[in-house]
C-alpha cells in the first residue's frame, strides 16, 4: 500500500478522469456494500494497482468472487463498474497511472501530430 500511495498520479490526471475516477469509487464502495463484499474500496484500489495486463481475468475472478456471483448473474451495471474500476484506478505498470488516463494522453498526443 506504500508504493500505492507513493505512486498514485491520480491527481495529475485531467479533471474528465479524476471525476470519474471518483465516480467509481463511490459507486463502487456503495454496491460493495449492498453485497456484504469481504472487499472494500481500498482493498479493490489495491488489487487494480498490484495487477498488469495478465490478470485482468484474475482481477474480474476476484470481483465476481465479491460481489457472490458468475458472469450470467453479475448484471450489466456491475460489469460496467468492474470495468470502470480497471480503467480509472492506478496501476503499478503504468508508474500509477490509470488506462484511460495513458489513453487520454495518447489519442491528444497523436491529434497534435495530424
Amino acid at each position: 500500500m506504500r508504493d500505492l500511495a507513493r505512486l498514485d498520479q491520480g491527481a495529475l490526471a485531467p479533471p474528465e478522469i479524476r471525476e470519474a475516477r471518483e465516480h467509481t469509487e463511490r459507486e463502487l464502495q456503495r454496491q460493495l456494500e449492498n453485497a456484504h463484499s469481504f472487499l472494500n474500496i481500498e482493498k479493490v484500489i489495491a488489487l487494480v494497482f498490484e495487477s498488469d495486463t495478465s490478470m485482468a481475468r484474475t482481477f474480474l475472478g476476484a470481483m465476481l468472487t465479491a460481489f457472490d456471483c458468475d458472469v450470467e448473474t453479475l448484471g450489466v451495471e456491475r460489469l460496467y463498474l468492474i470495468q470502470d474500476a480497471w480503467d480509472h484506478f492506478p496501476h503499478r505498470f503504468l508508474q500509477g497511472r490509470c488506462p484511460a488516463e495513458v489513453m487520454t494522453y495518447l489519442f491528444e498526443d497523436e491529434l497534435l501530430r495530424g
